[in-house]
């Protein structure tokens, strides 16, 4: 996350990691599903501008947020509550079921459902569904 204002800013900069050298690619349409970057980053203005370059960006939001609000598109998205889920974390041994408590609010979908949907639209339904 540290360095996606810097990317989306610097199309074609220059930039070294794990000790090579880099160029950040021209980045068009920003999809950004789970989290929030603007909740994460160090530089809240800077990732504002960074955010405005891009054609497009679309979002999966279960609130009106800052990441909502600089978005060209939002898709309603389920909380934890509105959709059957897992949950772990890179350090657990485990995982966790996560059961749906309440129906979705209004238009909200689960990321895979907006996933799937998306893939029918597009041709891959069978594919990204696995044919589920």
């Amino acid at each position: 996350m540290a360095r996606i204002a810097d990317m989306l800013l610097n199309p074609g900069g220059h930039y070294e990691f794990d000790g090579q050298q880099r160029v950040y690619p021209d980045i068009r349409l920003v999809y950004w599903a789970g989290g929030n970057v603007f909740h994460h980053h160090q530089d809240i203005n800077k990732l504002i501008r960074a955010w405005q370059r891009p054609d497009t960006v679309i979002v999966h939001e279960q609130f009106w947020t800052a990441q909502a609000k600089f978005a060209d598109i939002v898709l309603p998205a389920t909380t934890s509550l509105e959709r059957e889920d897992i949950g772990s974390a890179s350090n657990d041994g485990f995982i966790i079921a996560m059961p749906q408590h309440l129906p979705p609010f209004a238009a909200a979908k689960s990321d895979y459902a907006i996933f799937a949907a998306l893939s029918q639209r597009l041709g891959f339904a069978d594919a990204f569904t696995q044919g589920a």
